[in-house]
């Protein structure tokens, strides 16, 4: 019970809410959140997300970032929610909201318009081939073409010292895969210059021209975002 009243003091008193509208959706939302933390005194959970607590640690980090002190703020309609204490699990694919030692709140982030966290841009879209929704962070946010940033992590598994003399112990490591996402479909791409310039049809020579002349790299987001800003102003 403690914890459950530490939890909403914690979300009451760090969840800051920006009155830019009255929309109904989203105050509906919000208050949903506000109710799960209540009602997982008694098993129940609400729309905004669920407890659980933590698993016992493998080496390594599942978080995407590597604290929790993030500044984050959650868009719904023309509302705006800012809270900290938020990270996105690379394992379970979920934005978790520390709560205390042993215990996370995780979000429902079908009815959320964007996450940004410390400046970066995270949303979750419908992946046809996977029949699911998957979190990504956006590189680049354009009205056809949205290049996209996904996270996997897996687990290293060492073997056992057959004389005992050390303990050998498993270890997470992260994958990072882009994806261009063209209306509903989204698929993985290599940031290589071939595999970005095919994107860009007959306009790529003025792409590639663009890229020479500004020192541009294939292989960095920041400059995968000026090309892409390039290409729609053509």
């Amino acid at each position: 019970m403690k914890s459950i009243i530490f939890a909403i003091l914690f979300f009451t008193t760090n969840l800051l809410l920006s009155q830019t509208s009255n929309t109904p959706a989203s105050r509906v939302i919000f208050d949903n959140f506000l109710q799960s933390l209540s009602n997982s005194t008694s098993g129940g959970y609400g729309n905004a997300g669920t407890f659980f607590n933590k698993p016992k640690k493998i080496v390594g980090n599942i978080y995407v970032f590597e604290n929790w002190n993030n500044k984050c703020k959650i868009t719904i309609g023309d509302e705006v929610f800012k809270l900290t204490n938020i990270n996105l699990n690379m394992k379970t694919d979920r934005f978790e909201a520390q709560i205390g030692k042993d215990s996370m709140f995780v979000f429902n982030t079908s009815n959320v318009d964007y996450i940004f966290i410390n400046n970066r841009k995270f949303k979750s879209f419908y992946v046809p081939q996977k029949n699911k929704n998957r979190n990504f962070e956006i590189i680049y946010d354009g009205n056809d073409l949205k290049v996209l940033k996904g996270f996997e992590v897996g687990i290293k598994y060492n073997e056992p010292d057959p004389l005992m003399v050390k303990k050998n112990v498993d270890n997470y490591f992260t994958t990072v895969t882009y994806y261009i996402k063209n209306g509903e479909n989204i698929n993985k791409i290599k940031l290589k210059k071939k595999s970005i310039l095919a994107l860009f049809n007959d306009k790529a020579d003025l792409v590639s021209k663009y890229v020479k002349e500004n020192k541009l790299s294939y292989k960095k987001e920041k400059d995968i975002n000026k090309m892409f800003i390039y290409y729609d102003s053509l």
